[in-house]
């Protein structure tokens, strides 16, 4: 169960990545915002918060 819940984190993780970079660069209107770089998200046990490097 732990190995799942591992590997359900990872995706977890990398969708909220690749939502975020989405976000930035196609809905900001912000020049300054579409060169932010998100190189990691990680996302706690329970998906209540997540910190964005």
């Amino acid at each position: 169960v732990a190995q799942q819940l591992s590997y359900r984190t990872e995706r977890v993780n990398e969708l909220m990545r690749r939502e975020l970079v989405l976000l930035l660069k196609q809905e900001t209107k912000d020049p300054r915002l579409k060169q932010v770089v998100i190189t990691d998200v990680i996302v706690s046990r329970d998906l209540t918060s997540a910190k964005v490097f």
